[in-house]
């Protein structure tokens, strides 16, 4: 199983929809200089250690700063999660750029 891959705009229709939950795996200070408003910030550090919700019928996505860190993790987000999950394809720079 995979991470599926969701472009800014389709991400954007969902939490607009209140279809997502979407979860931060970057640092704290990353996270207090910008996010995206409604983001939750979950560092990679903490995935596993904590348990993660995610409302029925939600698509939890997680996003970093380009979408590399998220890949990496991809295994561990996966073993946190049950059903679908998704990720922010391109990060928080592709969301600026959209």
């Amino acid at each position: 199983m995979s991470l599926t891959r969701l472009d800014a705009s389709s991400l954007q229709a969902r939490l607009a929809e209140g279809r997502a939950d979407l979860y931060d795996i970057r640092e704290p200070a990353e996270y207090a200089r910008e996010h995206v408003d409604g983001a939750r910030l979950l560092p990679a550090g903490q995935l596993g250690r904590q348990a993660i919700e995610c409302a029925p019928g939600r698509l939890a996505v997680f996003m970093c700063q380009s979408g590399m860190r998220t890949r990496d993790h991809a295994t561990r987000i996966l073993a946190c999660m049950p059903g679908e999950v998704a990720m922010l394809e391109g990060g928080l720079e592709a969301w600026k750029r959209a």
